[in-house]
């Protein structure tokens, strides 16, 4: 397959943990998904710089998110892509504080 290739040791992998929003990132990426699409279409052409006239949140941890864009250029289609967070979250609040700011940059920015 086409995957991306890496090594970890076994002592690496038994002492890695969770990552710390995996329990309600589900929830917020419905919210997102339900509720916010126009934004993230706003986040993925302000961040990425791709235009894109659908997002769907596939994909959220403490670093950032991956969004399933349909692209308006190259053709069309879907491509996956990844916006980081501007810092690391641990917590539900501390998502909802990096969305919203990276929503009012992203329209700002138009």
């Amino acid at each position: 397959g086409f995957a991306m290739a890496g090594s970890i040791s076994p002592e690496e992998y038994y002492a890695a943990k969770p990552d710390p929003i995996a329990p309600f990132a589900g929830p917020v990426m419905k919210h997102m998904n339900d509720d916010h699409s126009d934004s993230t279409i706003a986040m993925v052409k302000h961040y990425a710089g791709v235009a894109c006239s659908e997002a769907q949140i596939v994909s959220l941890d403490s670093m950032g998110m991956t969004v399933k864009a349909k692209l308006e250029v190259a053709g069309g289609g879907f491509a996956k892509v990844r916006l980081p967070f501007p810092r690391a979250v641990t917590e539900r609040k501390q998502v909802k504080e990096v969305l919203v700011e990276m929503t009012r940059a992203a329209a700002g920015s138009e």
